[in-house]
């Protein structure tokens, strides 16, 4: 439940001066499995973090977030404070993060050029 709590709090039901510009949130998040285009899916483990701090926003959410993605500073567009988050790391990558519940969100990494897609189940902690 306080986990539940949290992520609601975090990503947009919370009240509006909580969430305004400067305030920030970071998924903490390990794999718990991959699955590949044609739905073949493995167990997964691996690590990884997405800190993302509104840079220009409505009140709704929508608009640009600047994203720290293990490590890495990218920009991030959403329609909304809950997303769904859309960035790019390099001219052929396209990259999305929905959050599906308290707990947990599904990253997308896909390769345009070669079609390439990985859709990584994700369970998170979410950090202010």
């Amino acid at each position: 439940m306080r986990a539940a709590s949290l992520i609601m709090l975090a990503l947009g039901l919370a009240p509006a001066p909580l969430l305004a510009e400067g305030a920030r949130i970071t998924l903490t998040c390990t794999a718990t499995k991959a699955c590949d285009a044609a739905g073949s899916c493995a167990p997964d483990s691996m690590q990884t973090s997405f800190t993302f701090a509104p840079a220009t926003v409505d009140d709704t959410g929508a608009g640009a977030y600047d994203l720290t993605h293990d490590g890495a500073a990218l920009t991030a567009t959403a329609l909304s404070r809950l997303g769904p988050f859309a960035w790019s790391a390099g001219p052929d990558d396209s990259e999305a993060l929905l959050v599906t519940g308290a707990a947990q969100a599904l990253w997308q990494v896909l390769t345009p050029s070669t079609g390439t897609s990985t859709l990584h189940f994700l369970a998170c902690e979410v950090t202010q």
